[in-house]
């Protein structure tokens, strides 16, 4: 059921979906041991890999995610794989994790693991609920079979600086409250990994909100700063320019953990504690689901061991709000099932499922 009155709208969530994907690994992987020579991890004994590793990036070079993949690539290359690692830029669409895990069982090795995608778990099973890629593609949530995850960066919610609210999420969820329709939400797309966030937080607070939709990340920071909307949720380096500039307050953050400078904000499982989930960017690697466990183990291994290179601990001070954290395929599993479950009935009531179409 939606409630919708000129710009404003207001969610009621009245089912969850059945999750889909299913933890992989079998105990033949798991009971192998990896082997170092000279810090060369070593091939498995079926001879993986035997040929170069390419890193796919679906979006463009200088992007996050392709600084991500050339990060790995050159830690990877110093030593530590025994084949070259080579980064693959292919900007894809908006389901592009997909259309990736798909071309890269097709090229060559591709299919046993000798390609692995950039991707992030959030918005890749979000992907499924608007696309409707089992028509598409013939894939489901169960191919997204991951390697590991090794960092997450969180949503930061930001107001405007003379908003009555002040910096305070509670207060500004009493006068929403107490005020239905008149808090103006800016959101970048609708639909959209960060848009879904909202809402769903908007649902479980039970409140109502203007909602204006807007356009690049950066211009909807500004629409903030200037006070031309209320409030919106962003990523943190855009949250953290205009926060410096003492234009616009940060209310909340998605995740469990605070991060600098807001040590003292609240975090969303603080204010929706019964539903401990990670909204914000997971980011690591997929390989298409042909790929089988143990070579697919070896590769968790190889990037676990590149994360510990001094280089890629600095990731961790590049961007406001980075956490180098990571979650195996099976914790990645749980994560994407949450996610699938959690948003379904929220694209259902935006009328935005691919089954509405």
């Amino acid at each position: 059921m939606i409630e919708r009155r000129t710009a404003c709208m207001r969610l009621i969530v009245l089912g969850a979906a059945c999750a889909l994907l299913a933890p992989t690994g079998a105990a033949h992987a798991q009971s192998w041991e990896p082997q170092y020579e000279g810090g060369e991890l070593q091939p498995l004994p079926d001879g993986f890999p035997d040929r170069p590793i390419v890193l796919v990036n679906t979006d463009d070079a200088g992007s996050p995610d392709g600084i991500y993949a050339r990060t790995l690539q050159e830690i990877l290359n110093d030593g530590l794989s025994p084949q070259r690692v080579n980064v693959l830029d292919r900007p894809s669409t908006s389901f592009g994790t997909w259309e990736a895990l798909q071309f890269a069982a097709s090229e060559p090795g591709g299919d046993v693991g000798h390609a692995a995608v950039v991707h992030t778990v959030p918005a890749s099973a979000l992907d499924l609920l608007t696309v409707d890629l089992e028509s598409e593609l013939g894939m489901g949530l169960d191919d997204l079979n991951v390697v590991i995850t090794t960092e997450e960066i969180p949503y930061v919610m930001i107001s405007r600086t003379e908003a009555p609210w002040g910096a305070s999420y509670e207060d500004m969820i009493a006068y929403a409250k107490e005020h239905p329709g008149e808090v103006r939400y800016l959101s970048r797309e609708v639909g959209s990994a960060v848009d879904i966030t909202m809402e769903w937080l908007f649902d479980q607070e039970g409140v109502e909100v203007e909602k204006i939709i807007g356009d690049s990340m950066q211009e909807i920071g500004i629409a903030v700063a200037a006070g031309e909307v209320d409030i919106a949720m962003v990523f943190a380096e855009v949250a953290l320019t205009h926060f410096q500039n003492e234009r616009a307050e940060v209310l909340l953050m998605t995740g469990d953990d605070p991060i600098e400078p807001w040590m003292d904000t609240p975090v969303m499982s603080d204010v929706v504690p019964s539903k401990d989930v990670q909204w914000g960017r997971v980011i690591g690697l997929a390989v298409p689901s042909s790929t089988p466990d143990e070579h697919r183990v070896w590769l968790a291994e190889l990037i676990s061991k590149a994360t510990e290179d001094s280089r890629y601990q600095e990731r961790g001070k590049s961007l406001p709000g980075r956490a180098l954290r990571m979650r195996t395929n099976e914790q990645a599993a749980t994560l994407a099932n949450q996610i699938y479950d959690l948003a379904d009935p929220i694209v259902r009531d935006l009328g935005l499922h691919h089954e509405d179409q």
